[in-house]
């Protein structure tokens, strides 16, 4: 049977435009241990190759993570290591890691989640004002596009680079450091903001679009636990943790019920989601702090955030001499649809793009604004410090995919200091 020729040509149009598909080598831990341990010496460039083409089917801990990003000599193959681990932040750890512990009691259970909601209502509303330092890198993937696009086409997300000077066929590069840079947080009366003038991007980094998120101190969890509740909550499993076993609960929230947005822009405006999503709490059981929060939104395919997954992990934290659950540690995945955009219209390509973010929450302050009284008798004393101010914007607890304008939160100081440096 003969093809019409219009059909063969629409055929060979879609074919030109369709991305390969390259399939990472699945590996556990151990095989990640062994490979490391064989390869040790290769160079810094090609371990990277190679280490950017696997795929973990379990968690990396921070533990491993160190020491082994310690035992690599070259900035690029740690860089992937990092983007390697992070991609397994939503995955459960190793079987050997796991305490054998009996699954707790539904009486247990509750109670234990009966603490938890206690204690995140105390912990949103116990927390001083206070700034932070937000580090991330951010990491990305470069799809393989025909050379019917040329660089800056892609608008819709950041430019993609040609291969060469003629302006051939893009060729696919795994997930690599795009970005790193620095920005204060400020949280103040339960609201939180990102202030943007303190922010310290490198100047031979290329500004980039990225993934932006917000809400970890405090309003994310707070909406995650809430919905959770009225969700579906279950028993997991036990997880161990330096300072004993976690409780590990699975929650899965339908739409009808979520209060979690994912929202995607570009030139041509914003596109916003409520989804269903699901995720794992990990809490101390005795006294139901929170450690560790995993959201992961339930979208389609077809839809221009196809993956928006989100990590974070808390501890102690020293803010004015007092001890607060803070966040220390965080993980965003996306997978977003490249657009071309002219004006208002949107064209999408059908070429998806991975972003990441690793990011560190480090250097917490307690932040005071001072009021001094003036008569008309008294003096200002010489060297006396200005009162001090601030800026509070109501935060939520969104994953966006921001415009060009906006840059790319860098490694938290429980990884190797210097990292990237």
């Amino acid at each position: 049977m003969r093809i019409p020729m219009r059909i063969l040509a629409i055929l060979l149009f879609a074919a030109a435009f369709a991305p390969p598909v390259f399939a990472a080598k699945r590996v556990s831990v151990e095989r990640l241990e062994q490979f490391l341990t064989e390869t040790r010496g290769m160079p810094d460039a090609k371990l990277a190759r190679q280490i950017s083409d696997l795929e973990l089917t379990e968690r990396l801990s921070e533990t491993k993570l160190q020491h082994w990003y310690s035992e690599l000599s070259g900035q690029m193959s740690g860089q992937a290591l990092i983007a390697l681990a992070d991609a397994s932040a939503f995955l459960n750890p190793p079987t050997a890691e796991m305490p054998a512990k009996a699954e707790p009691d539904l009486a247990s259970q509750t109670q234990m989640m009966t603490m938890v909601l206690n204690y995140v209502n105390q912990t949103i509303h116990q927390l001083p004002n206070f700034f932070a330092t937000r580090d991330t890198i951010s990491f990305e993937d470069t799809p393989s596009t025909p050379s019917t696009f040329t660089s800056g086409q892609a608008t819709g997300l950041s430019p993609i680079p040609p291969t060469d000077e003629s302006g051939g066929e893009h060729r696919y590069e795994p997930l690599h450091a795009v970005s790193d840079s620095s920005a204060t947080v400020l949280y103040r009366d339960g609201n939180e903001v990102v202030d943007t003038g303190d922010r310290k991007d490198k100047e031979s980094e290329p500004q980039v679009q990225g993934l932006a998120t917000s809400g970890e101190f405090g309003l994310e969890l707070g909406i995650v636990i809430v919905d959770a509740i009225h969700g579906k909550l279950a028993w997991s499993h036990w997880e161990q943790s330096v300072a004993g076993p976690w409780a590990v609960f699975h929650y899965s929230v339908p739409q009808g019920a979520s209060h979690y947005s994912v929202m995607y822009s570009d030139p041509a405006g914003d596109v916003r989601q409520v989804p269903a999503y699901h995720g794992e709490i990990a809490v101390d059981p005795a006294s139901g702090a929170v450690w560790r929060l995993t959201v992961v939104a339930e979208l389609k395919p077809t839809d221009l955030t196809s993956v928006s997954n989100r990590m974070v992990e808390y501890g102690p934290v020293a803010i004015g001499g007092t001890t607060y659950v803070c966040p220390m540690k965080a993980v965003a995945l996306s997978k977003v649809e490249l657009t071309t955009v002219m004006g208002r219209f949107r064209k999408r390509l059908g070429m998806q793009q991975t972003k990441l973010n690793d990011i560190s929450f480090t250097q917490y302050h307690l932040f005071r604004a001072e009021t001094r009284v003036l008569t008309g008798d008294s003096e200002e004393p010489a060297g006396s410090p200005p009162a001090s101010g601030g800026t509070s914007v109501l935060a939520s607890p969104q994953t966006q995919t921001p415009s060009a304008t906006d840059s790319h939160p860098h490694p938290p100081d429980q990884r190797p200091p210097q990292r990237l440096r």
